[in-house]
């Protein structure tokens, strides 16, 4: 298993791990900033892409899930992890905005502070839903392992929690702060904390065939992928919203598992991809400021608006981890106990 070193957590990182994240990462920065460069390759291409987007970022969250004996321990990691970056980067994408009407002589809309209680418009930084969302899952999973006692009983009541979400999703009920979201992709989270018990980071000898397999699942994805949108809990059928994503992901890992260096710029977008989620949206928004001095017709300039965007946010990394490491999930803002060495990489 290949690892980096994570200076600022002393732990191990398996940077096959990180490139998987940092590809995710990227594709939710396409979808954001420059969607039409999907339409552009084929249009068929962003329902297919669906399929790992968002899953597959519960399903790597889920990969090192921990319990840290005590809920109060674990409250505090997930509050540090989440929480502590949700509230800063909302605060800091309502500061920019404040000052950008102030600049243009408008007055900045006070409900879009607290808006988002009660619906799901946080548009001074939408995604930062998906903190929130993967918060509820944590607490949600933790609960699901103490009060069950074998695998059975777990996955008949993540089956029950799914189920609910998927009834209240179908009959329109957005429940507040994306918990909604939680109940529909802990299955995902689930997934995710199986592979981990079942060793399945480890290298094996089944690995080499990791590439023909992914070819062999995207062709069939790709045939029958349809709409899926879980922050607006926009799903297809039960079954296909759980197997389609699951065997996507699966066989993304399998194909990644392979890649045994760093991947130049992906794996280390990887690594600090809750920077990237924080940010990349509010670097879309004010496009305009920058769009002027690209080519904005066709396919180069939605590349070339992509590359701009990237190069920003691998100019913003250094900067948060070195001014801001409390609240990029870098360093604890809240005091926690000891990290077990053996934790790996969140």
């Amino acid at each position: 298993m290949t690892t980096t070193a994570d200076t600022s957590t002393a732990k191990p990182r398996i940077t096959y791990i990180d490139t998987m994240k940092g590809i995710c990462i990227i594709l939710v920065v396409i979808y954001h900033c420059c969607p039409k460069l999907f339409t552009l390759i084929d249009p068929g291409l962003n329902h297919y892409l669906q399929q790992f987007r968002i899953p597959m970022y519960y399903f790597l969250s889920g990969l090192f899930f921990k319990t840290y004996g005590s809920f109060v321990e674990f409250l505090k990691r997930k509050v540090n992890n989440l929480i502590v970056p949700f509230f800063f980067f909302l605060a800091l994408a309502a500061v920019i905005f404040m000052l950008w009407d102030w600049r243009c002589h408008t007055t900045f809309d006070t409900q879009l502070l607290y808006k988002w209680l009660y619906t799901d418009d946080i548009w001074l930084n939408g995604p930062l839903w998906f903190l929130m969302s993967l918060f509820w899952t944590n607490i949600l999973y933790w609960v699901v392992v103490k009060v069950t006692r074998n695998a059975w009983q777990e996955w008949a009541l993540i089956a029950a929690f799914a189920a609910v979400g998927f009834l209240l999703a179908r009959h329109g009920i957005w429940p507040i702060l994306w918990s909604g979201c939680a109940l529909v992709s802990l299955p995902f989270f689930a997934m995710g904390a199986l592979c981990n018990r079942l060793e399945v980071l480890k290298a094996s000898r089944w690995d080499k065939w990791g590439w023909a397999v992914f070819i062999l699942v995207s062709a069939a994805i790709y045939r029958h992928a349809g709409y899926i949108d879980i922050r607006s809990l926009e799903l297809p059928a039960f079954w296909k919203f759980y197997l389609l994503p699951s065997a996507a992901i699966l066989s993304l890992l399998w194909l990644v598992k392979n890649i045994k260096s760093p991947v130049p710029i992906v794996t280390y977008l990887g690594r600090y991809s809750i920077i990237v989620l924080v940010t990349h949206k509010v670097l879309s928004d004010f496009r305009f400021v920058y769009e002027h001095i690209l080519l904005t017709d066709g396919k180069m300039g939605v590349v070339g608006t992509l590359v701009f965007i990237i190069v920003i946010e691998l100019c913003l990394i250094p900067f948060f981890v070195r001014f801001f490491p409390h609240v990029t999930a870098q360093k604890p803002l809240i005091p926690i106990g000891q990290v077990p060495k053996s934790e790996g990489v969140m």
